[in-house]
């Protein structure tokens, strides 16, 4: 019978944009994935549905950027298995923690998306022919 759970094997990557840093990556089960989009959809049904005061509506842009970090947030939480990335005291960084996150260094943080979109295949093969 053919295998249809998802692989549990990590991949190990050595980031080019810090020297001598490294991530450990796992792929997400479809769970998972239904779970990030799960949590999309929420923020765009709440952001949707708030209060909103004269003068005081809320972009499309602001939106977009809500989502993006909260899928960030799920795809660093649960995708990085192990890494070497500290903070400027030294301290291992948490990518269960948004704020860890929110002070990667930009260049790393987008090596490591993606990586992980590499990994979860989130392009289906017509955009990647694009």
């Amino acid at each position: 019978m053919p295998r249809a759970t998802v692989n549990t094997n990590t991949v190990r990557h050595e980031l080019k944009s810090c020297e001598g840093a490294y991530v450990v990556l796992k792929p997400m089960s479809y769970g998972t994935k239904l779970g990030r989009s799960d949590q999309a959809m929420k923020m765009t049904l709440k952001s949707d549905s708030g209060p909103r005061r004269r003068g005081q509506a809320q972009t499309s842009e602001t939106e977009i950027s809500m989502l993006q970090k909260a899928a960030t947030q799920i795809d660093f939480q649960n995708c990085i298995v192990e890494h070497n990335l500290e903070d400027e005291t030294g301290r291992l960084l948490d990518f269960r923690s948004f704020n860890d996150i929110d002070s990667l260094d930009p260049k790393i943080g987008e090596e490591i998306s993606t990586l992980i979109d590499e990994l979860n295949n989130f392009t289906s093969e017509e955009e990647a022919g694009n």
